[in-house]
């Protein structure tokens, strides 16, 4: 009987081990995928955000200038209004100068050249 107990006893030890390694095996391949799919992951993420990134920067250029074309638009017809207005009279050259200088500022003022 004794005998049998310390089969069954060691019968029992040797599971034991055998279910230890092999669950530290499977922790082991657990782990390692699990790295490996974080490292894909962050692969993944990055190279959308760069994605993302280039074509935001490719957005703000447009926009700046579309901007600056609208700037330039008003800028000229500031620029006839008051070659217009300047020619329509005669002025000495120190009040046309005065003239031209109270418009622009004028046009600033009413934010023709934008914010």
């Amino acid at each position: 009987m004794q005998k049998s107990e310390s089969g069954v006893q060691k019968h029992l030890s040797d599971n034991s081990k055998s279910l230890n390694v092999k669950a530290a095996s499977f922790l082991e391949h657990a782990n390692q995928m699990l790295s490996s799919f974080t490292v894909q992951l962050q692969s993944e993420v990055k190279q959308q955000l760069t994605g993302e990134f280039a074509k935001a920067r490719q957005q703000i250029e447009e926009y700046k200038r579309q901007r600056i074309q609208l700037l330039e638009d008003h800028i000229v017809d500031v620029l006839e209004d008051i070659v217009a207005s300047t020619l329509s009279k005669k002025l000495s050259l120190s009040d046309q100068n005065e003239f031209i200088y109270k418009a622009l500022e004028q046009a600033l003022k009413e934010g023709v050249f934008g914010k």
